[in-house]
């Protein structure tokens, strides 16, 4: 029973390891891009996520639909450039992750409150 439960262990291990070194290769060559479609639609019965997923089937990401009209994707940069063309996309530019500066505005600027 031991050697079992060693050899179910090491195939267990081996299928993770080759999992994960699988996944690595298939985002190896992706970035993260925010896809803006312009200000939101003032109708209605309009839905900025089923309009982000007509456009974006395949790849998941995050939909935008408060405070502006779009969505973050991981594409490849020939998925960049065919998304960039289709109708309703006003532009695609990378995702970039910014330091948190302050918490409090007052002690930012210099006042004291």
């Amino acid at each position: 029973m031991t050697n079992l439960a060693a050899s179910t262990c090491l195939h267990s291990c081996l299928l993770v390891l080759f999992l994960s070194s699988v996944s690595a290769v298939i985002y190896e060559d992706q970035q993260v891009y925010i896809v803006y479609m312009g200000s939101l639609s003032s109708r209605a019965d309009y839905i900025p996520t089923s309009d982000h997923m007509s456009i974006l089937q395949q790849v998941t990401g995050e939909s935008y639909k408060r405070s502006f009209n779009g969505f973050a994707a991981r594409l490849t940069e020939s998925e960049r450039t065919l998304i960039a063309e289709m109708e309703g996309v006003v532009s695609v530019f990378p995702n970039k992750m910014l330091q948190l500066q302050t918490t409090t505005s007052w002690d930012f600027m210099g006042q004291t409150s």
